[in-house]
Formats: structure tokens, C-alpha cells, sequence
């Protein structure tokens, strides 16, 4: 029966847990393997829904420390293929969207102002998910005065939290939902560096 509610929004809670484990081995200096996995948890998802899994494979091959290459380290120092798959999420949205809110208006009843609601109840949205694959070639010549990297990437976005539009008879512009869709980034990416000249002066 309170003829004035008043309500304030200054203060939000964040809370974010992870659990990280990785398993690495390297073989005659020559062989790698890495496995990495985690759990994380995120207070921004609704009940259900604030835990997810992500994993990671990296297998690598220093094909210069080969003994058929040993003739060639005079000017093959170091050459390395490496590959690697892997999934991790994102949480980078606002807090309590999963949660129903309301506002005051200006509209009385019995001269008490009231209530509206802006935003629906939706706990059902979960982690946004990256899956990269790499593919990459690493060389280093000449004593390492010359250093070359390429590699080739082909990454998928899915489970985009979008504001997804709703029609006008359900009082509602928008909910915040998991999109299907998948965005895709690939291409190539060349590095090369050198040590055009190197002696005690310069």
C-alpha cells in the first residue's frame, strides 16, 4: 500500500570461475603436442546455462632438427609445421539480461504511480562459441637473420547473443536470444623479419 517505490540500479555483481588444465610433450625436440581443457562459469547466463566446456589441440613438427636436414643448417636453422583446433566462449554481455525488468511510469492508478514491464524473462541464452583452426609454417635462415611465419586461419562464431527483434503485438521491441547463424573469418597471414645488418657498432 506504499504510495511511492522507489528503486536504484548502482551496483551489479559479477562473478566469473574457471577451471584451466594443460597437458604439453615435446619428443626428441622435434615431435609437439598440446592438449588444453577448462570449465567456465559466468553469472551472466541464467540457471542451467552459466557452465560450459572448451578445449584446445596444438600438434607441432621441428622437421629441422631431422637428421636428413643436418647437412642443411648452414642456412636452414630452424623450420617448424604446427597446427592447431580449438573452442573457447564468450560472456561479454551485460549483467542480469536473463532477468525479467520493470520501470516506473508516469501513468497513476489511485494516485500511485506504476509499473511496466521493459524486458522479458529468458535464462535460455548460453555461452557464445569460437571455433579457430591454424595451419602454419615457421622458418628461420641464415643464422636467424631472416625469420618467416605464415599461417592460415579459418574461424567460426556461433551462438551470437543478439537482440533478437520481436513482433509489436508482444509488447516488446526485442529479447536477448543464441543467433544460428555462423560468421566465418579466414585468410592468410605472412610475417617475415630480418637483420639487414648486424655488427659491434650498429
Amino acid at each position: 500500500g506504499a504510495a511511492t517505490v522507489t528503486a536504484t540500479d548502482s551496483r551489479e555483481i559479477y562473478k566469473y570461475a574457471a577451471v584451466f588444465t594443460r597437458f604439453s610433450l615435446s619428443y626428441d625436440k622435434r615431435y609437439l603436442l598440446n592438449l588444453t581443457g577448462r570449465r567456465d562459469g559466468s553469472s551472466r547466463f541464467g540457471p542451467g546455462n552459466q557452465f560450459a566446456n572448451f578445449g584446445a589441440i596444438g600438434a607441432g613438427w621441428v622437421f629441422s632438427n631431422e637428421p636428413f636436414l643436418k647437412p642443411q643448417q648452414s642456412w636452414l636453422n630452424y623450420g617448424k609445421i604446427r597446427g592447431s583446433y580449438g573452442i573457447t566462449g564468450n560472456d561479454q554481455i551485460s549483467n542480469y539480461q536473463y532477468l525479467e525488468s520493470w520501470t516506473g511510469t508516469s501513468y497513476t492508478y489511485g494516485a500511485v504511480p506504476g509499473l511496466r514491464p521493459v524486458k522479458l524473462f529468458n535464462p535460455d541464452y548460453r555461452w557464445e562459441q569460437n571455433r579457430k583452426l591454424e595451419l602454419a609454417l615457421e622458418l628461420g635462415l641464415l643464422k636467424d637473420r631472416i625469420q618467416f611465419t605464415a599461417s592460415w586461419f579459418n574461424n567460426l562464431s556461433g551462438n551470437q547473443i543478439i537482440n533478437y527483434v520481436l513482433p509489436a503485438q508482444s509488447g516488446f521491441r526485442s529479447v536477448l536470444r543464441n543467433f544460428p547463424g555462423l560468421i566465418r573469418n579466414r585468410g592468410f597471414e605472412l610475417e617475415i623479419s630480418s637483420r639487414n645488418i648486424q655488427s659491434s657498432r650498429f
